[in-house]
């Protein structure tokens, strides 16, 4: 998909974002690749979806505790 910021100032370019699922012994695997036109943009937004991905994977039960009826 491509990404830019809602405000979009001082954006040249989208940036492109992919996600992947894949299937993993443990349940799925989620690999997101985001290639960023702006490289001083890196820190921030690495920051970002680990926050976002880290909130995501709280609303899964971990893999040990599939199948207990949780």
């Amino acid at each position: 998909m491509a990404w830019r910021w809602e405000t979009g100032e001082g954006q040249a370019q989208d940036d492109l974002v992919t996600v992947e699922l894949r299937e993993h012994s443990h349940g799925t695997l989620v690999v997101l690749t985001h290639e960023i036109a702006d490289a001083d943009s890196d820190t921030a937004m690495r920051d970002g979806w680990l926050g976002a991905l880290t909130a995501l994977a709280a609303h899964f039960p971990a893999s040990s505790e599939r199948g207990s009826g949780h």
